[in-house]
């Protein structure tokens, strides 16, 4: 509960700056309630129709609205290279009238250096035989690149059977070859 005993307000005290004059130690503490102003439309209105005077707000308004045009344009050019990245490739060595067809996707780790510029080849193994050996690649995008998603069509003339295992090798070629 407050108590004014031993403690009185000084001369020093203003509006916004309360002096205190206490004889003992405590803990004590003064307040003082703002009361909210109104908001005027025609005051805002005016406020707003007077920033082009004012140099220093044009100029931020000016480069806020810059750098979002900006980061806009980036970011619309990134899904655009997203979405040509994503997209699944017709192998050329399929044969056309392969009526059995499997999709691959591999994913390349986001290490680095965790992508190949090798000519990757792959097998797939069933119960009831194997596919021949697929060369992995994409005439129009590059394959294989770090942190990418790449997803092929194999097809082979007679089913496979359940899937088991596949065989995924490289020729060691290219500027780096290694995964």
């Amino acid at each position: 509960m407050w108590r004014s005993s031993g403690c009185q307000v000084g001369l020093q005290s203003t509006v916004s700056r309360t002096q205190c004059f206490c004889d003992h130690l405590t803990f004590f503490g003064s307040d003082f309630f703002i009361i909210p102003r109104t908001v005027n439309v025609e005051d805002t209105i005016k406020l707003f129709l007077r920033v082009t005077s004012n140099p220093a707000g044009v100029s931020l308004l000016a480069s806020l609205l810059g750098f979002y045009m900006i980061t806009a344009v980036w970011a619309w050019r990134q899904d655009r290279a997203d979405m040509q990245k994503v997209k699944v490739t017709v192998l050329s060595d399929n044969e056309p009238s392969s009526q059995f067809r499997y999709l691959v996707q591999v994913y390349t780790g986001y290490r680095r250096r965790a992508a190949t510029t090798a000519q990757v080849v792959i097998t797939l193994y069933g119960s009831d035989g194997q596919s021949e050996p697929h060369h992995l690649w994409d005439p129009q995008k590059t394959v294989f690149e770090r942190g990418g998603l790449d997803v092929f069509l194999v097809t082979t003339p007679s089913s496979l059977g359940e899937l088991h295992g596949l065989r995924l090798w490289h020729d060691n070629s290219g500027i780096s070859p290694s995964w």
